[in-house]
């Protein structure tokens, strides 16, 4: 039992199989899971999910850098004469050979096609070094042209990820041989077996993994050699693209080496593991969480899912008594000290979760590996794939579509003032996990795609005490942290909800943000943050009082501000490396205001049009847990025009750029040049 004050539940694995089953202890509140219910080979295909995650990732994303390498070879043998044309072609369908191997996890077959393509560029190359120019007499290359440079940086990369193809295969054979044998019918080998040799080939494909990084990197590097000017017309565009995908790809494969480096001791292989979950109310934001009025602590070991302690985070802030610290200023008119409660007001999310382990651990919780914060839609989405799922003992059944507030109005309403409000998330959540467990592998992996989409809308966050980890976290942008590097325009609203009650699922958002290009090339900015209460006056809901933080870039001058609530002042601060601009709005059931907020941008990011074009570049971060309808418009001067512009931007007739959305879903990148008429 976690001194937190939760209730542990428990998956046990038995060696029998049995009927699909869920057993209760009155007392003690375990659940028992019996993973042999499930089959030999669902229960060993439920161990096995972020292995196969992994191996996954890595077949697309090698395959894919393959497959732009050998892209390259076909037009660039028209320009060869002779044994070299038939080397290069040759080594092309190897690559190509190869990458499909990898997609079919043929890794035997593709290792062979890597080492065949391998020696044929060393030929290629020998070639090249050998006989110099000479080599290329009769081609249609001019001696000593920029195409001779290119045709050799080409045959280079290819070598490259020739090397970088050998090592990939070699790595992932332990890892299909081993789930080959533990998922095979009448296998005896243990779990533990299992883990513990998937563990052991973790460990040892860190080195090869490195080296098939250092490879890709070096072909990436060599192809930025190539000036896409010396390469035939028909594929300078094709080339600029598949250069620029490869180096995507490169850092992907950077971020799955790091996470590989600590998958380990994530899942608990040959050890334990413990990550802390927050169950977020996203109808009372906080920061960079939703309120999370309740938690879980999940224990992992060796990849197997051995129980959950599920509690109420106000037991845990009431073991603070003496150790109190208090709370940042908006959030005084709620309480008088900071509880894990409340840690989410942070507006980093990686700085949050520190804060909540400390406090954690100070009321006598265990000590925790990570957080993972959740929304409701995560919740919703399960239902979508495990069911429908009927709680007797409240007289409800939870579908996608009554998730929220049926809970709620059983937490808030029927359960208030009870010895435990929050039961039926207690009840629910081994519920769900058990279900989870028992979903086929087809329906785990579109499950997974839909976490993809979560973790990409923040409605899954992610924090890891292990920073090699972390880092890949933060680069794949799953962490919930604000952009401290970024060093164009840039924009965060975070709406606090302080009214003490629900009332933020009643308000419908809309953000606009104008910026203007003066002559000078001075920037602008206009932020318009428009709210309407569409709820009532009946608990949970009632009048909203939120705190709102505008980020900004630091150095920005606060001009003019109207609409907020006047009587609470305004705050202007420094956090982040970001000029913030604190302020407060109050809205009555069925009200509806907007607060503007003018501002001019640092001298730093000023626009110093010209003729060849200087280009703006805005950062729009998402707050998590927020549904908010989203426009950007950047105006030119009369003097000026926009030269340039990407996606999702468009140019209107009217000579301005916009972007608009029904809800921000994720954070969001503009580029656009401006140049005088």
């Amino acid at each position: 039992m976690d001194k937190g004050g939760g209730k542990f539940y428990q998956f046990k694995r038995r060696p029998t199989v049995r009927p699909r089953r869920v057993q209760r202890r009155a007392v003690e509140h375990d659940l028992i899971v019996d993973s042999e219910h499930l089959g030999p080979r669902r229960s060993r295909l439920s161990t096995l999910t972020a292995s196969r995650f992994l191996i996954r990732a890595l077949q697309f994303v090698f395959a894919f850098a393959i497959l732009v390498g050998g892209g390259f070879f076909v037009w660039q043998a028209r320009g060869l004469s002779g044994e070299l044309t038939g080397q290069v072609l040759a080594a092309k369908d190897k690559l190509s050979d190869a990458s499909e191997a990898i997609l079919t996890s043929e890794f035997i077959l593709a290792k062979n096609s890597f080492k065949e393509a391998l020696d044929l560029f060393d030929d290629i190359e020998s070639e090249f070094f050998a006989f110099g120019q000479f080599a290329l007499l009769g081609s249609n290359l001019p001696l000593g042209d920029s195409s001779l440079l290119a045709a050799q940086s080409i045959v280079r990369a290819g070598r490259e990820l020739s090397t970088a193809g050998v090592a990939i295969s070699e790595v992932m054979l332990p890892f299909v041989n081993q789930i080959d044998d533990f998922v095979a019918p009448g296998s005896h080998v243990t779990l533990a077996e299992f883990a513990k040799n998937f563990g052991d080939s973790l460990i040892q494909a860190d080195d090869k993994l490195a080296g098939a990084l250092a490879s890709v990197d070096s072909a990436h590097r060599r192809l930025g050699y190539v000036q896409p000017e010396s390469l035939p017309v028909d594929f300078r565009d094709e080339f600029i693209t598949l250069r620029a995908q490869l180096g995507a790809y490169k850092h992907l494969l950077a971020d799955g080496v790091a996470i590989t480096k600590s998958l380990p001791q994530i899942l608990g292989l040959g050890g334990e593991s413990r990550i802390m979950l927050l169950f977020q109310n996203t109808n009372e934001l906080r920061g960079s969480t939703g309120f999370p009025g309740s938690y879980g602590v999940l224990n992992l070991e060796d990849a197997w899912f051995t129980g959950i302690t599920v509690g109420d985070i106000h037991a845990v802030d009431g073991q603070l008594i003496g150790k109190r610290i208090p709370p940042p200023k908006p959030l005084r008119v709620l309480t008088d000290y900071l509880g894990v409660r409340d840690a989410g007001y942070t507006a980093d999310f990686a700085e949050a979760s520190v804060l909540m382990q400390n406090l954690y651990e100070e009321a006598g919780g265990t000590s925790v590996d990570g957080v993972i914060a959740i929304t409701p839609r995560f919740m919703e989405t399960v239902l979508l794939f495990v069911g429908n799922v009927e709680m007797p003992r409240y007289g409800v059944t939870l579908t996608p579509e009554n998730f929220v507030d049926e809970l709620q109005h059983q937490i808030e309403i029927v359960e208030q003032g009870g010895e435990s409000p929050k039961q039926i998330l207690f009840d629910l959540t081994p519920i769900i996990i058990e279900r989870i467990i028992n979903l086929d592998e087809a329906e785990r992996l579109n499950l997974f795609t839909e976490i993809m989409d979560m973790l990409r809308s923040k409605d899954i966050t992610l924090y890891f005490n292990d920073q090699n980890v972390q880092q890949a976290v933060t680069a794949l942008n799953f962490g919930g942290e604000l952009d401290k590097r970024w060093a164009g325009d840039y924009l965060a609203v975070l709406a606090t909800d302080l009214g003490g009650n629900k009332s933020g699922g009643s308000l419908k958002n809309a953000l606009d943000y104008d910026v203007t290009v003066q002559s000078s090339g001075q920037l602008t900015g206009t932020v318009t943050i428009t709210k309407e209460h569409t709820g009532t006056y009946i608990f949970p809901d009632g009048v909203a009082l939120e705190y709102l933080r505008v980020y900004t870039p630091q150095g920005s001058q606060l001009l003019k501000i109207t609409g907020q609530d006047e009587d609470r002042g305004v705050d202007t601060f420094e956090e982040y490396g970001k000029t913030v601009f604190g302020f407060w709005l109050s809205l009555e059931p069925g009200e509806s205001k907007a607060v503007k907020l003018n501002y001019s941008l640092p001298d730093s990011l000023s626009v110093q049009s010209s003729f060849t074009g200087e280009e703006y570049r805005l950062k729009i971060q998402k707050q998590p847990g927020s549904d908010t309808e989203t426009r950007v418009r950047l105006y030119p001067s009369s003097a000026q025009r926009v030269k340039s512009y990407y996606a999702p931007l468009k140019l209107l007739p009217t000579g301005h750029l916009e972007y608009s959305a029904e809800t921000l879903k994720t954070d969001l990148i503009f580029k656009a040049k401006i140049a005088q008429k």
